[in-house]
């Protein structure tokens, strides 16, 4: 039977997030996670492929402006590739990968862009390494700075709604000075970067808030999780920084030396840093 290749629409969205679990090897989706996913989907900007009335191959798009040097400019954020087990090898995903490259050229889209989950599938697509990011592993012992910046302001913690007033403004900001970071929308803010379902998987808690604010304006923010541990009677934890953003120096110094001071941890990670984080300089 012939392939055929088209958007989803409302009404076919169960279907289609079920197929992408499957393609990813994970049979069972939560009703969190759907709800986050149909929160987020582009409905014009997806595409099945269709077996008879099955969905066999998937992809969407999330809309962004990126930063790249000197400008930014729209670009396709390609998400959701994937093919059931029983389909794979057989074309469906060149026919979805070509009509969305298509559709991106029609949108006069310069740029598509993903994290590539399987990265060796996607040169054939004109895809290429763009970024390069380091995870840092800090041991608590090696965290006091080389010399002590200035900071003015002050950190406390905030809720989950502060956050969600304060810190796309801070975001935006930053927004314009970090080729590669791409914009944000409210739907993206409330259901993704600081989404109601908090997964505490791994062992790790709830996740904290902390803003770094001068004379009670925001200038940044970090939000990390913490995982307990113990040490043959001293402290283990692990703390996990998922985001850190400064809109100037002194924040970002001030933030860092919070997480720094937190207790119970002997171990401070954070992933998708820059290559050229200042902290590797400061400490």
């Amino acid at each position: 039977m012939a392939i055929e290749i088209r958007p989803i629409t409302p009404e076919e969205f169960d279907a289609f997030d079920q197929a992408i679990f499957v393609g990813f090897g994970n049979p069972t989706v939560t009703p969190e996670v759907k709800d986050t996913q149909r929160a987020l989907c582009e409905f014009d900007r997806t595409l099945a492929a269709f077996d008879g009335d099955e969905i066999v191959g998937t992809t969407g798009i999330f809309s962004f402006d990126m930063t790249v040097p000197g400008a930014t400019m729209p670009v396709a954020g390609v998400s959701w590739v994937s093919v059931k087990p029983t389909h794979r090898r057989q074309g469906a995903l060149t026919q979805i990968m070509q009509r969305q490259l298509n559709d991106v050229r029609d949108r006069g889209e310069a740029i598509a862009a993903l994290w590539a989950s399987e990265s060796i599938i996607y040169g054939r697509f004109g895809y290429g390494l763009a970024a390069q990011g380091i995870e840092l592993k800090i041991a608590r012992e090696h965290t006091s700075f080389a010399h002590q910046p200035e900071v003015c302001g002050r950190t406390r913690l905030v809720s989950r709604d502060d956050a969600l007033q304060a810190w796309p403004a801070v975001y935006d900001r930053v927004l314009p000075s970090r080729p590669g970071m791409y914009s944000r929308s409210e739907a993206w803010w409330s259901h993704h970067a600081l989404g109601e379902h908090d997964d505490r998987g791994g062992g790790f808690s709830g996740r904290f808030y902390v803003q770094y604010e001068e004379d009670g304006e925001p200038q940044g923010y970090a939000r990390y999780r913490i995982q307990s541990g113990d040490n043959d009677g001293a402290p283990g934890g692990t703390l996990a920084v998922q985001e850190l953003i400064a809109a100037t120096d002194a924040a970002y110094a001030g933030l860092w030396r919070y997480v720094f001071g937190v207790d119970l941890v002997a171990t401070i990670r954070a992933r998708w840093r820059s290559v050229d984080e200042p902290l590797m300089w400061m400490l």
